[in-house]
């Protein structure tokens, strides 16, 4: 076993709690947008972080980060494009609450509103300056530097370095059940894939995330971990988060486009659930 699988084979909560800050770089030349898909945290704010992918039209990229208010998960969801010559993402997120876990869930029960934007500057495709900008009320603007969990080699070619089907990195949703959904990113090692999974337990947000490798036509993430505890913005302490092991997730893929996915987890408020799932920008499966 080389020495990223063995570190990737780890449940996303410890790698992140070992992952080291990335060596500063040279700016590259460019900042090339297939480069810039994965989980991006500040190992200084251990806990929370964002996923980022960019999706199959090659232009549009979803950004949810995984954080808290007042002790209690909340996630922001956001579309955007890369500006290409400053090296940056501007995203105007979107916060929710209102709905249920699993057969309870109703697509019209979720609220959305305007939380304000998120900016990603890219330094490398592995090191980023963040700022929060929120309007609601509720949050405290802040900025801070961001990492890849899993870093990779810039500006260059990575197809040879990829030992899985790429294509199935993406958004996750059911049209029906609109307002929650998966997050699947492959990390730049070629093989990892991380998931982040947006729900929802009396009202108020929920956010899984953890680590998994395909076998076969199944992606098994069997380590996902729901956290609580910390506050948003410039008080966050990582030392407040708190993980509980949640269950586990099984995506089966049908094809890059369709997949049923399906959820276990013992924890009160959440239980078992089956669902049919498409990519939110679907694309060409060859």
């Amino acid at each position: 076993m080389n020495h990223v699988r063995a570190i990737a084979a780890v449940a996303l909560p410890c790698l992140l709690l070992s992952a080291a800050p990335v060596q500063a770089q040279a700016i590259p030349e460019n900042i090339v947008g297939s480069e810039l898909s994965g989980n991006w945290f500040d190992p200084l704010r251990d806990g929370e972080g964002c996923n980022l992918t960019r999706e199959r039209d090659e232009l549009t990229f979803v950004l949810s980060c995984y954080t808290y208010l007042d002790g209690g998960q909340v996630w922001l969801i956001g579309t955007g494009e890369l500006d290409v010559l400053a090296a940056e993402l501007i995203i105007d997120m979107t916060i929710t609450r209102g709905a249920q876990f699993g057969a309870a869930f109703r697509a019209e029960d979720v609220i959305r509103e305007e939380w304000g934007q998120v900016t990603l500057q890219f330094v490398t495709c592995n090191t980023a300056q963040v700022l929060y900008e929120p309007i609601d009320p509720g949050f405290e603007p802040f900025a801070t530097a961001y990492q890849k969990i899993i870093p990779g080699a810039c500006n260059q070619n990575r197809g040879d370095e990829v030992t899985v089907d790429p294509l199935l990195a993406g958004n996750w949703f059911n049209p029906v059940r609109d307002g929650e959904g998966i997050q699947i990113a492959l990390e730049a090692d070629g093989e990892t894939y991380v998931a982040t999974y947006y729900t929802y337990v009396d009202g108020r947000q929920a956010w899984v995330i953890g680590s998994g490798f395909p076998v076969g036509n199944r992606i098994l993430f069997d380590d996902m971990v729901i956290t609580d505890g910390p506050v948003f913005g410039p008080d966050f302490d990582p030392n407040d988060v708190v993980r509980t092991v949640w269950g586990d997730i099984a995506v089966d893929v049908v094809d890059c486009n369709t997949a049923q996915v399906s959820v276990t987890s013992a924890l009160p408020g959440f239980g078992n659930l089956d669902v049919a799932m498409q990519k939110i920008i679907p694309g060409d499966c060859n």
